[in-house]
């Protein structure tokens, strides 16, 4: 009994490697690779922030500079102010104005975190 085979002849020149099938087999490996190595993207957890400069009273027509800290590191930081009556307490950029007589509750934002006072 004789086996017999097949033999697969080429041209001269050709590559016996079909390059288009291997570019695609690396695609499908590089997609499946990258679906395997999956990453979750973790929030950014929210800054702690502290008023580190804040008046308890003020007389109408006075102002006051407002300043706010990273809690952590205890720097400095350009936090966004706000006032929840302007009718008694205005804000420009960190100076604070009293208006009328009244109280107000005044925020700092900065980064996701906040502070009031």
């Amino acid at each position: 009994m004789s086996a017999t085979r097949t033999m697969k002849i080429l041209r001269r020149g050709s590559n016996p490697y079909d390059v288009r099938r291997l570019l695609g087999m690396a695609w499908l490996i590089s997609v499946v690779f990258s679906a395997c190595s999956h990453t979750s993207v973790q929030p950014t957890p929210e800054l702690k922030i502290v008023i580190t400069s804040a008046p308890d009273v003020l007389l109408i027509g006075e102002t006051f500079t407002l300043a706010a800290a990273n809690a952590a590191t205890g720097e400095a930081i350009n936090a966004d102010w706000s006032s929840s009556n302007l009718s008694v307490a205005s804000i420009s950029r960190t100076t604070l104005t009293a208006v009328a007589a009244g109280r107000v509750n005044i925020v700092a934002s900065f980064q996701g975190g906040k502070a009031s006072y």
